[in-house]
């Protein structure tokens, strides 16, 4: 049945990574499946508290990139976001209408969805590493690859993810000169 494809085999393994005609692609979410059905068997309550987690992660990078995008606005945010200052008002704010909105929750609330949560772990794990305070952090970024990479594995829509990188790049608030843009980049926008 359907425990039986979250036993952690071979032959499960590649049905995860090549799976069959009509089958979506999610080999994260079946290893996360997979990893929790190892450790605590049949039981909900470890898949919605796997949610949960992720759900927690997804709202605090929310507060970090609302941090980061007020303070490239020239919003005086305060200087570390972890502290509670009246700069950090507003990217608080951001974050718990982020984290109270029904159609956010509605992820949290259902077990299948955590593939969505992935996503969105990985999606703002890639926007964060590659979105620094004074700039953008592109040549011999490491993480934003492992993240793109990720983010795929969870969900194949963040196949957009490179198109965002490059929107931020020419229309960001430290944009690239024009000079400065790789050659790929502005042939695509051109003929877009």
């Amino acid at each position: 049945g359907a425990a039986g494809r979250l036993k952690p085999t071979f032959g499960n393994l590649a049905d995860w990574l090549f799976p069959s005609a009509g089958t979506a692609w999610l080999p994260l979410r079946f290893l996360l499946f997979s990893l929790l059905y190892t450790l605590t068997g049949p039981t909900a309550w470890i898949y919605h508290l796997a949610s949960l987690l992720l759900y927690c992660v997804v709202c605090c990078q929310v507060y970090l990139l609302a941090h980061r995008l007020l303070a490239w606005d020239g919003y005086s945010t305060g200087s570390q976001p972890w502290k509670l200052e009246r700069g950090n008002f507003w990217p608080m704010l951001g974050a718990a209408i982020f984290a109270a909105c029904p159609l956010n929750v509605e992820a949290l609330a259902w077990i299948s969805a955590v593939k969505d949560l992935m996503y969105a772990c990985c999606w703002l794990g890639f926007v964060l590493s590659i979105v620094g305070h004074d700039g953008f952090r592109l040549k011999g970024n490491n993480r934003a690859l492992i993240l793109l990479l990720l983010a795929l594995a969870a969900k194949p829509a963040a196949i957009v993810l490179p198109l965002l990188a490059a929107g931020l790049i020419v229309m960001g608030p430290y944009r690239v000169r024009r000079d400065e843009i790789p050659w790929k980049i502005k042939f695509f926008f051109q003929i877009w």
